[in-house]
């Protein structure tokens, strides 16, 4: 583990001698439960109910968590783990996506449902760890180029593709197209070809009802190629984990034997908005009269 240099920060944090649990209403859990945050003794912690921030960090383990309602933020330098996860506003058990760093990879998260801006994502999570609350250390998480496909600089938002990829595909963007479409339900009238990915062999689809998920997509144009196909009537389901190429299934639909339906798009997010409110909610006391009338 790095060195860790503290990061002067405008809130007064509790230490205790003693091991302690923390929760917070806008901390939760995917079951609805709140979720307990464990203090180890000697640690640093701040509760602020009316501003809603939970925050927690240990020098001995480089380890930060930083709770909002828009977002939560973890440094790990102990295990080279660091995530940064935009919560839903009105569901707030339900984390929607963000980016994180592993051992030195900057990767992004988009749960397969939702299309964002690379760049924005990273410029956003950029704001947030320059703020002593979400990131009390100086510096950043630290990437390491052999293992990165994007590259990035944490203190001037700058992000960009890693030369090697660019080498081989010079086209590459920055912001990369992801898939459009998400899932679907097709029915189908005749057998269809596919690929047993257990068994390894080819296989056709009977005829039959049947859900179908997104697998890969083109990654310039976002159109599907390939999807994995579950039965969804009885005596189907020995075909659960079968490949199917979508122009296949749009081949049959064209000449009326297969129909599409109840189809899933990506959602659109914009971490700006949640961004702003989480930065707007750890700015530094007012201080003075005037500043503790207003409540601030």
């Amino acid at each position: 583990m790095k060195t860790l240099e503290e990061r002067e920060s405008p809130f007064e944090y509790s230490i205790s001698d003693k091991p302690r649990t923390m929760t917070a209403p806008w901390l939760i859990q995917y079951d609805g439960q709140p979720m307990p945050i464990d203090i180890p003794a000697g640690a640093k912690a701040l509760f602020d109910k009316k501003r809603q921030i939970l925050h927690v960090h240990d020098n001995a383990t480089g380890i930060s968590i930083t709770a909002t309602p828009q977002v939560f933020v973890r440094l790990d330098y102990t295990q080279d783990f660091h995530d940064i996860e935009f919560v839903d506003l009105e569901n707030l058990h339900i984390k929607l996506c963000g980016l994180y760093v592993n051992e030195g990879a900057l990767q992004f998260e988009d749960n397969k449902v939702f299309e964002f801006s690379n760049i924005e994502m990273f410029r956003s999570a950029c704001r947030l760890l320059s703020s002593p609350v979400f990131n009390p250390w100086q510096g950043y998480p630290e990437l390491t180029p052999d293992r990165c496909y994007h590259m990035g600089n944490f203190e001037t938002g700058e992000l960009w593709i890693h030369p090697n990829q660019l080498a081989e595909n010079p086209d590459t963007p920055v912001d990369e197209t992801r898939g459009f479409l998400v899932k679907f339900l097709f029915r189908t009238n005749v057998p269809v070809p596919g690929w047993d990915r257990f068994d390894k062999k080819d296989v056709e689809i009977q005829p039959g009802l049947y859900s179908a998920e997104v697998i890969k997509s083109d990654e310039k144009t976002g159109e599907p190629i390939t999807v994995k196909a579950t039965g969804e009537e009885d005596g189907l389901m020995e075909f659960y984990e079968i490949f199917v190429p979508f122009d296949a299934l749009e081949t049959f639909r064209q000449a009326g034997d297969l129909e599409m339906g109840d189809a899933l798009y990506r959602t659109h997010f914009d971490p700006r908005a949640h961004t702003d409110l989480a930065l707007q909610a750890v700015q530094p006391p007012s201080k003075g009269l005037l500043g503790r009338l207003l409540g601030k």
